[in-house]
Parts: structure tokens; C-alpha cells; sequence
């Protein structure tokens, strides 16, 4: 199963992936909001919809947090790509925090193999077709698929949470 969605559709994926990794085997995200605990619209949502607030969110909500809380028998499983626009609005508003995702995974020592985040030069938030992008994300979705149908393991799910479309700002249309 796989989904194409973008920001919080980027972030549940992320969250679902984080909190039920044998259910769902990889997340890949364009622009999701990554560490929305500590961003304005998350500690606004979380304090505004949580009995519990911020530390509900942080404990149970918030992707990073629950990338931080693997415990190192399920680091395998974790299987996540993101990519973001360096001029997203939303990231330069400190909005999406992936550079936060990325520290959670050095720490936990997966990152660049099983957590990928990729910063894109001159992309911002609009649509604009970038095939190649997604393509990439389709394919880690499809490759882990096929592990598990080709493997002895049962077959799990797998979102691919993003837009068939990459966000490629007016101000640089040579590509």
C-alpha cells in the first residue's frame, strides 16, 4: 500500500513508518514536517488538539522523536527518504525541520543508508513536474515491496507519501 500525499501526508507517513515499522516497511516524504514539536505549527496543533500537549506529541506524534526512541533491534526496519525544497517557504520558515530527522539518525547511526534527506537546490513549494524525484521515491517503495513478496517474511505495507509532482520555484526555470 502506498500513499501520495504532501506535507502532512509527507508527516504521517514519517510518524506511521516511526511508530509501526512492521506494519509499514518504508516512508518516503516530499516536504513533510519533520520535528513538528518543535515548530510553530506543530506546537500550536499539538498544545491546541492534545489533552497531553507537547509532551503527548513528543512521546507519540513527532517523527524525530520517535526516530530517537528505536530501540537498536528495530533500527533494521527503518527505511525512510525525504526530500525538500531549499526554498520551500515552509523550510526556510523553520516549518518542515528535516535538518533535525537527519541529527536523529547520525545519532542513531542509520543515516545516508536507511534515512536518506535531500535538500533540493531552487525547489520551493509549488507544483512543477520532476519525474526523476519521484521515480525515486516510487522505486524505494517498489524495491521493498519486492523484498518482502520474494522473502520468507509476510508482505507489508509500504507508503510513499509525496505528490507525483517536485516543487521547482519561477525564479529558476532553466530546468
Amino acid at each position: 500500500m502506498s500513499t501520495n500525499t504532501l506535507l502532512q501526508g509527507g508527516y504521517g507517513a514519517l510518524m506511521f513508518h516511526l511508530r509501526y515499522p512492521t506494519i509499514f516497511r518504508a516512508a518516503s516524504a516530499f516536504a513533510p514536517i519533520s520535528n513538528p514539536t518543535h515548530a510553530p505549527w506543530g506546537i500550536k496543533a499539538f498544545n491546541g488538539y492534545l489533552s497531553g500537549g507537547i509532551a503527548e506529541g513528543q512521546t507519540t506524534y513527532d517523527p524525530t522523536e520517535l526516530l530517537g526512541k528505536v530501540e537498536q533491534d528495530a533500527l533494521p526496519g527503518v527505511k525512510i527518504l525525504v526530500d525538500y525544497g531549499a526554498a520551500d517557504q515552509f523550510y526556510v520558515g523553520r516549518q518542515l525541520l528535516p535538518e533535525n530527522l537527519e541529527e536523529a539518525a547520525r545519532k542513531k547511526g542509520i543515516l545516508g543508508n536507511q534515512v536518506v534527506v535531500r535538500k533540493q537546490d531552487g525547489y520551493d513549494h509549488r507544483y512543477v513536474s520532476n519525474e526523476l524525484a519521484c521515480s525515486r521515491h516510487r522505486g524505494l517503495t517498489q524495491a521493498i515491496t519486492l523484498a518482502a513478496t520474494t522473502s520468507s517474511l509476510p508482505l507489508h505495507r509500504s507508503i510513499s507519501a509525496g505528490t507525483p509532482r517536485f516543487f521547482r520555484s519561477q525564479s529558476n526555470t532553466n530546468t
